[in-house]
């Protein structure tokens, strides 16, 4: 079965890459933090705020194992420390195709600020000149896991349709070079 797991920073665009490449390969889309928090029954920023982030991040792996066991093909969005905690970014690259959504942080920063901060448990109570230092610590910190990807995606303000396309064809030209032929 094909796996294909989205990796990056925090307003990347995992999630919205994710739905239009879902569609693109007729594959099945899933969202890791969607998939904890309905089996949590609350909001991530209530899962931090009540059971801490070790919990979070057992639940995390716990979710992702569970993705990866599934009989069929599949795109996954990760959340943006996924690949940092419990060997996930092995597991990921051992499980399928990893692709490095790879935006300045600046620019994550600036998506978080204005369109995402109450959801993002880390920076929801910052001000928008310590969200570009926050972000850019994390960046700093991820980037030899989100490094490890198995394609990697300079992203900037592209169109969404378009780039969505062109990780579709990456995929399916590394899949012809190891001589892998999945049909979507």
């Amino acid at each position: 079965m094909m796996k294909v797991f989205l990796v990056g920073l925090p307003g990347s665009g995992k999630t919205t890459l994710g739905k239009l490449l879902s569609k693109l390969m007729s594959m099945d889309f899933y969202d890791l933090d969607d998939e904890i928090e309905i089996s949590e029954g609350r909001s991530i920023n209530d899962i931090f705020r009540d059971k801490g982030e070790v919990y979070f991040r057992e639940k995390e792996k716990f979710h992702l194992d569970r993705l990866i066991k599934l009989d069929k093909n599949i795109i996954i969005s990760t959340g943006g420390g996924t690949p940092v905690f419990h060997n996930n970014m092995d597991s990921i690259n051992k499980a399928g195709i990893s692709v490095f959504i790879d935006i300045t942080p600046q620019l994550a920063a600036q998506r978080i600020y204005h369109s995402e901060k109450k959801a993002r448990p880390m920076v929801k109570d910052l001000s928008e000149e310590q969200v570009v230092h926050k972000v850019k610590e994390l960046y700093t910190f991820r980037i030899p896991f989100y490094s490890q990807a198995t394609l990697s995606f300079k992203t900037g303000n592209k169109d969404s349709s378009i780039f969505a396309g062109e990780i579709k064809k990456a995929i399916l030209n590394h899949l012809d070079k190891i001589g892998r032929n999945i049909r979507f």
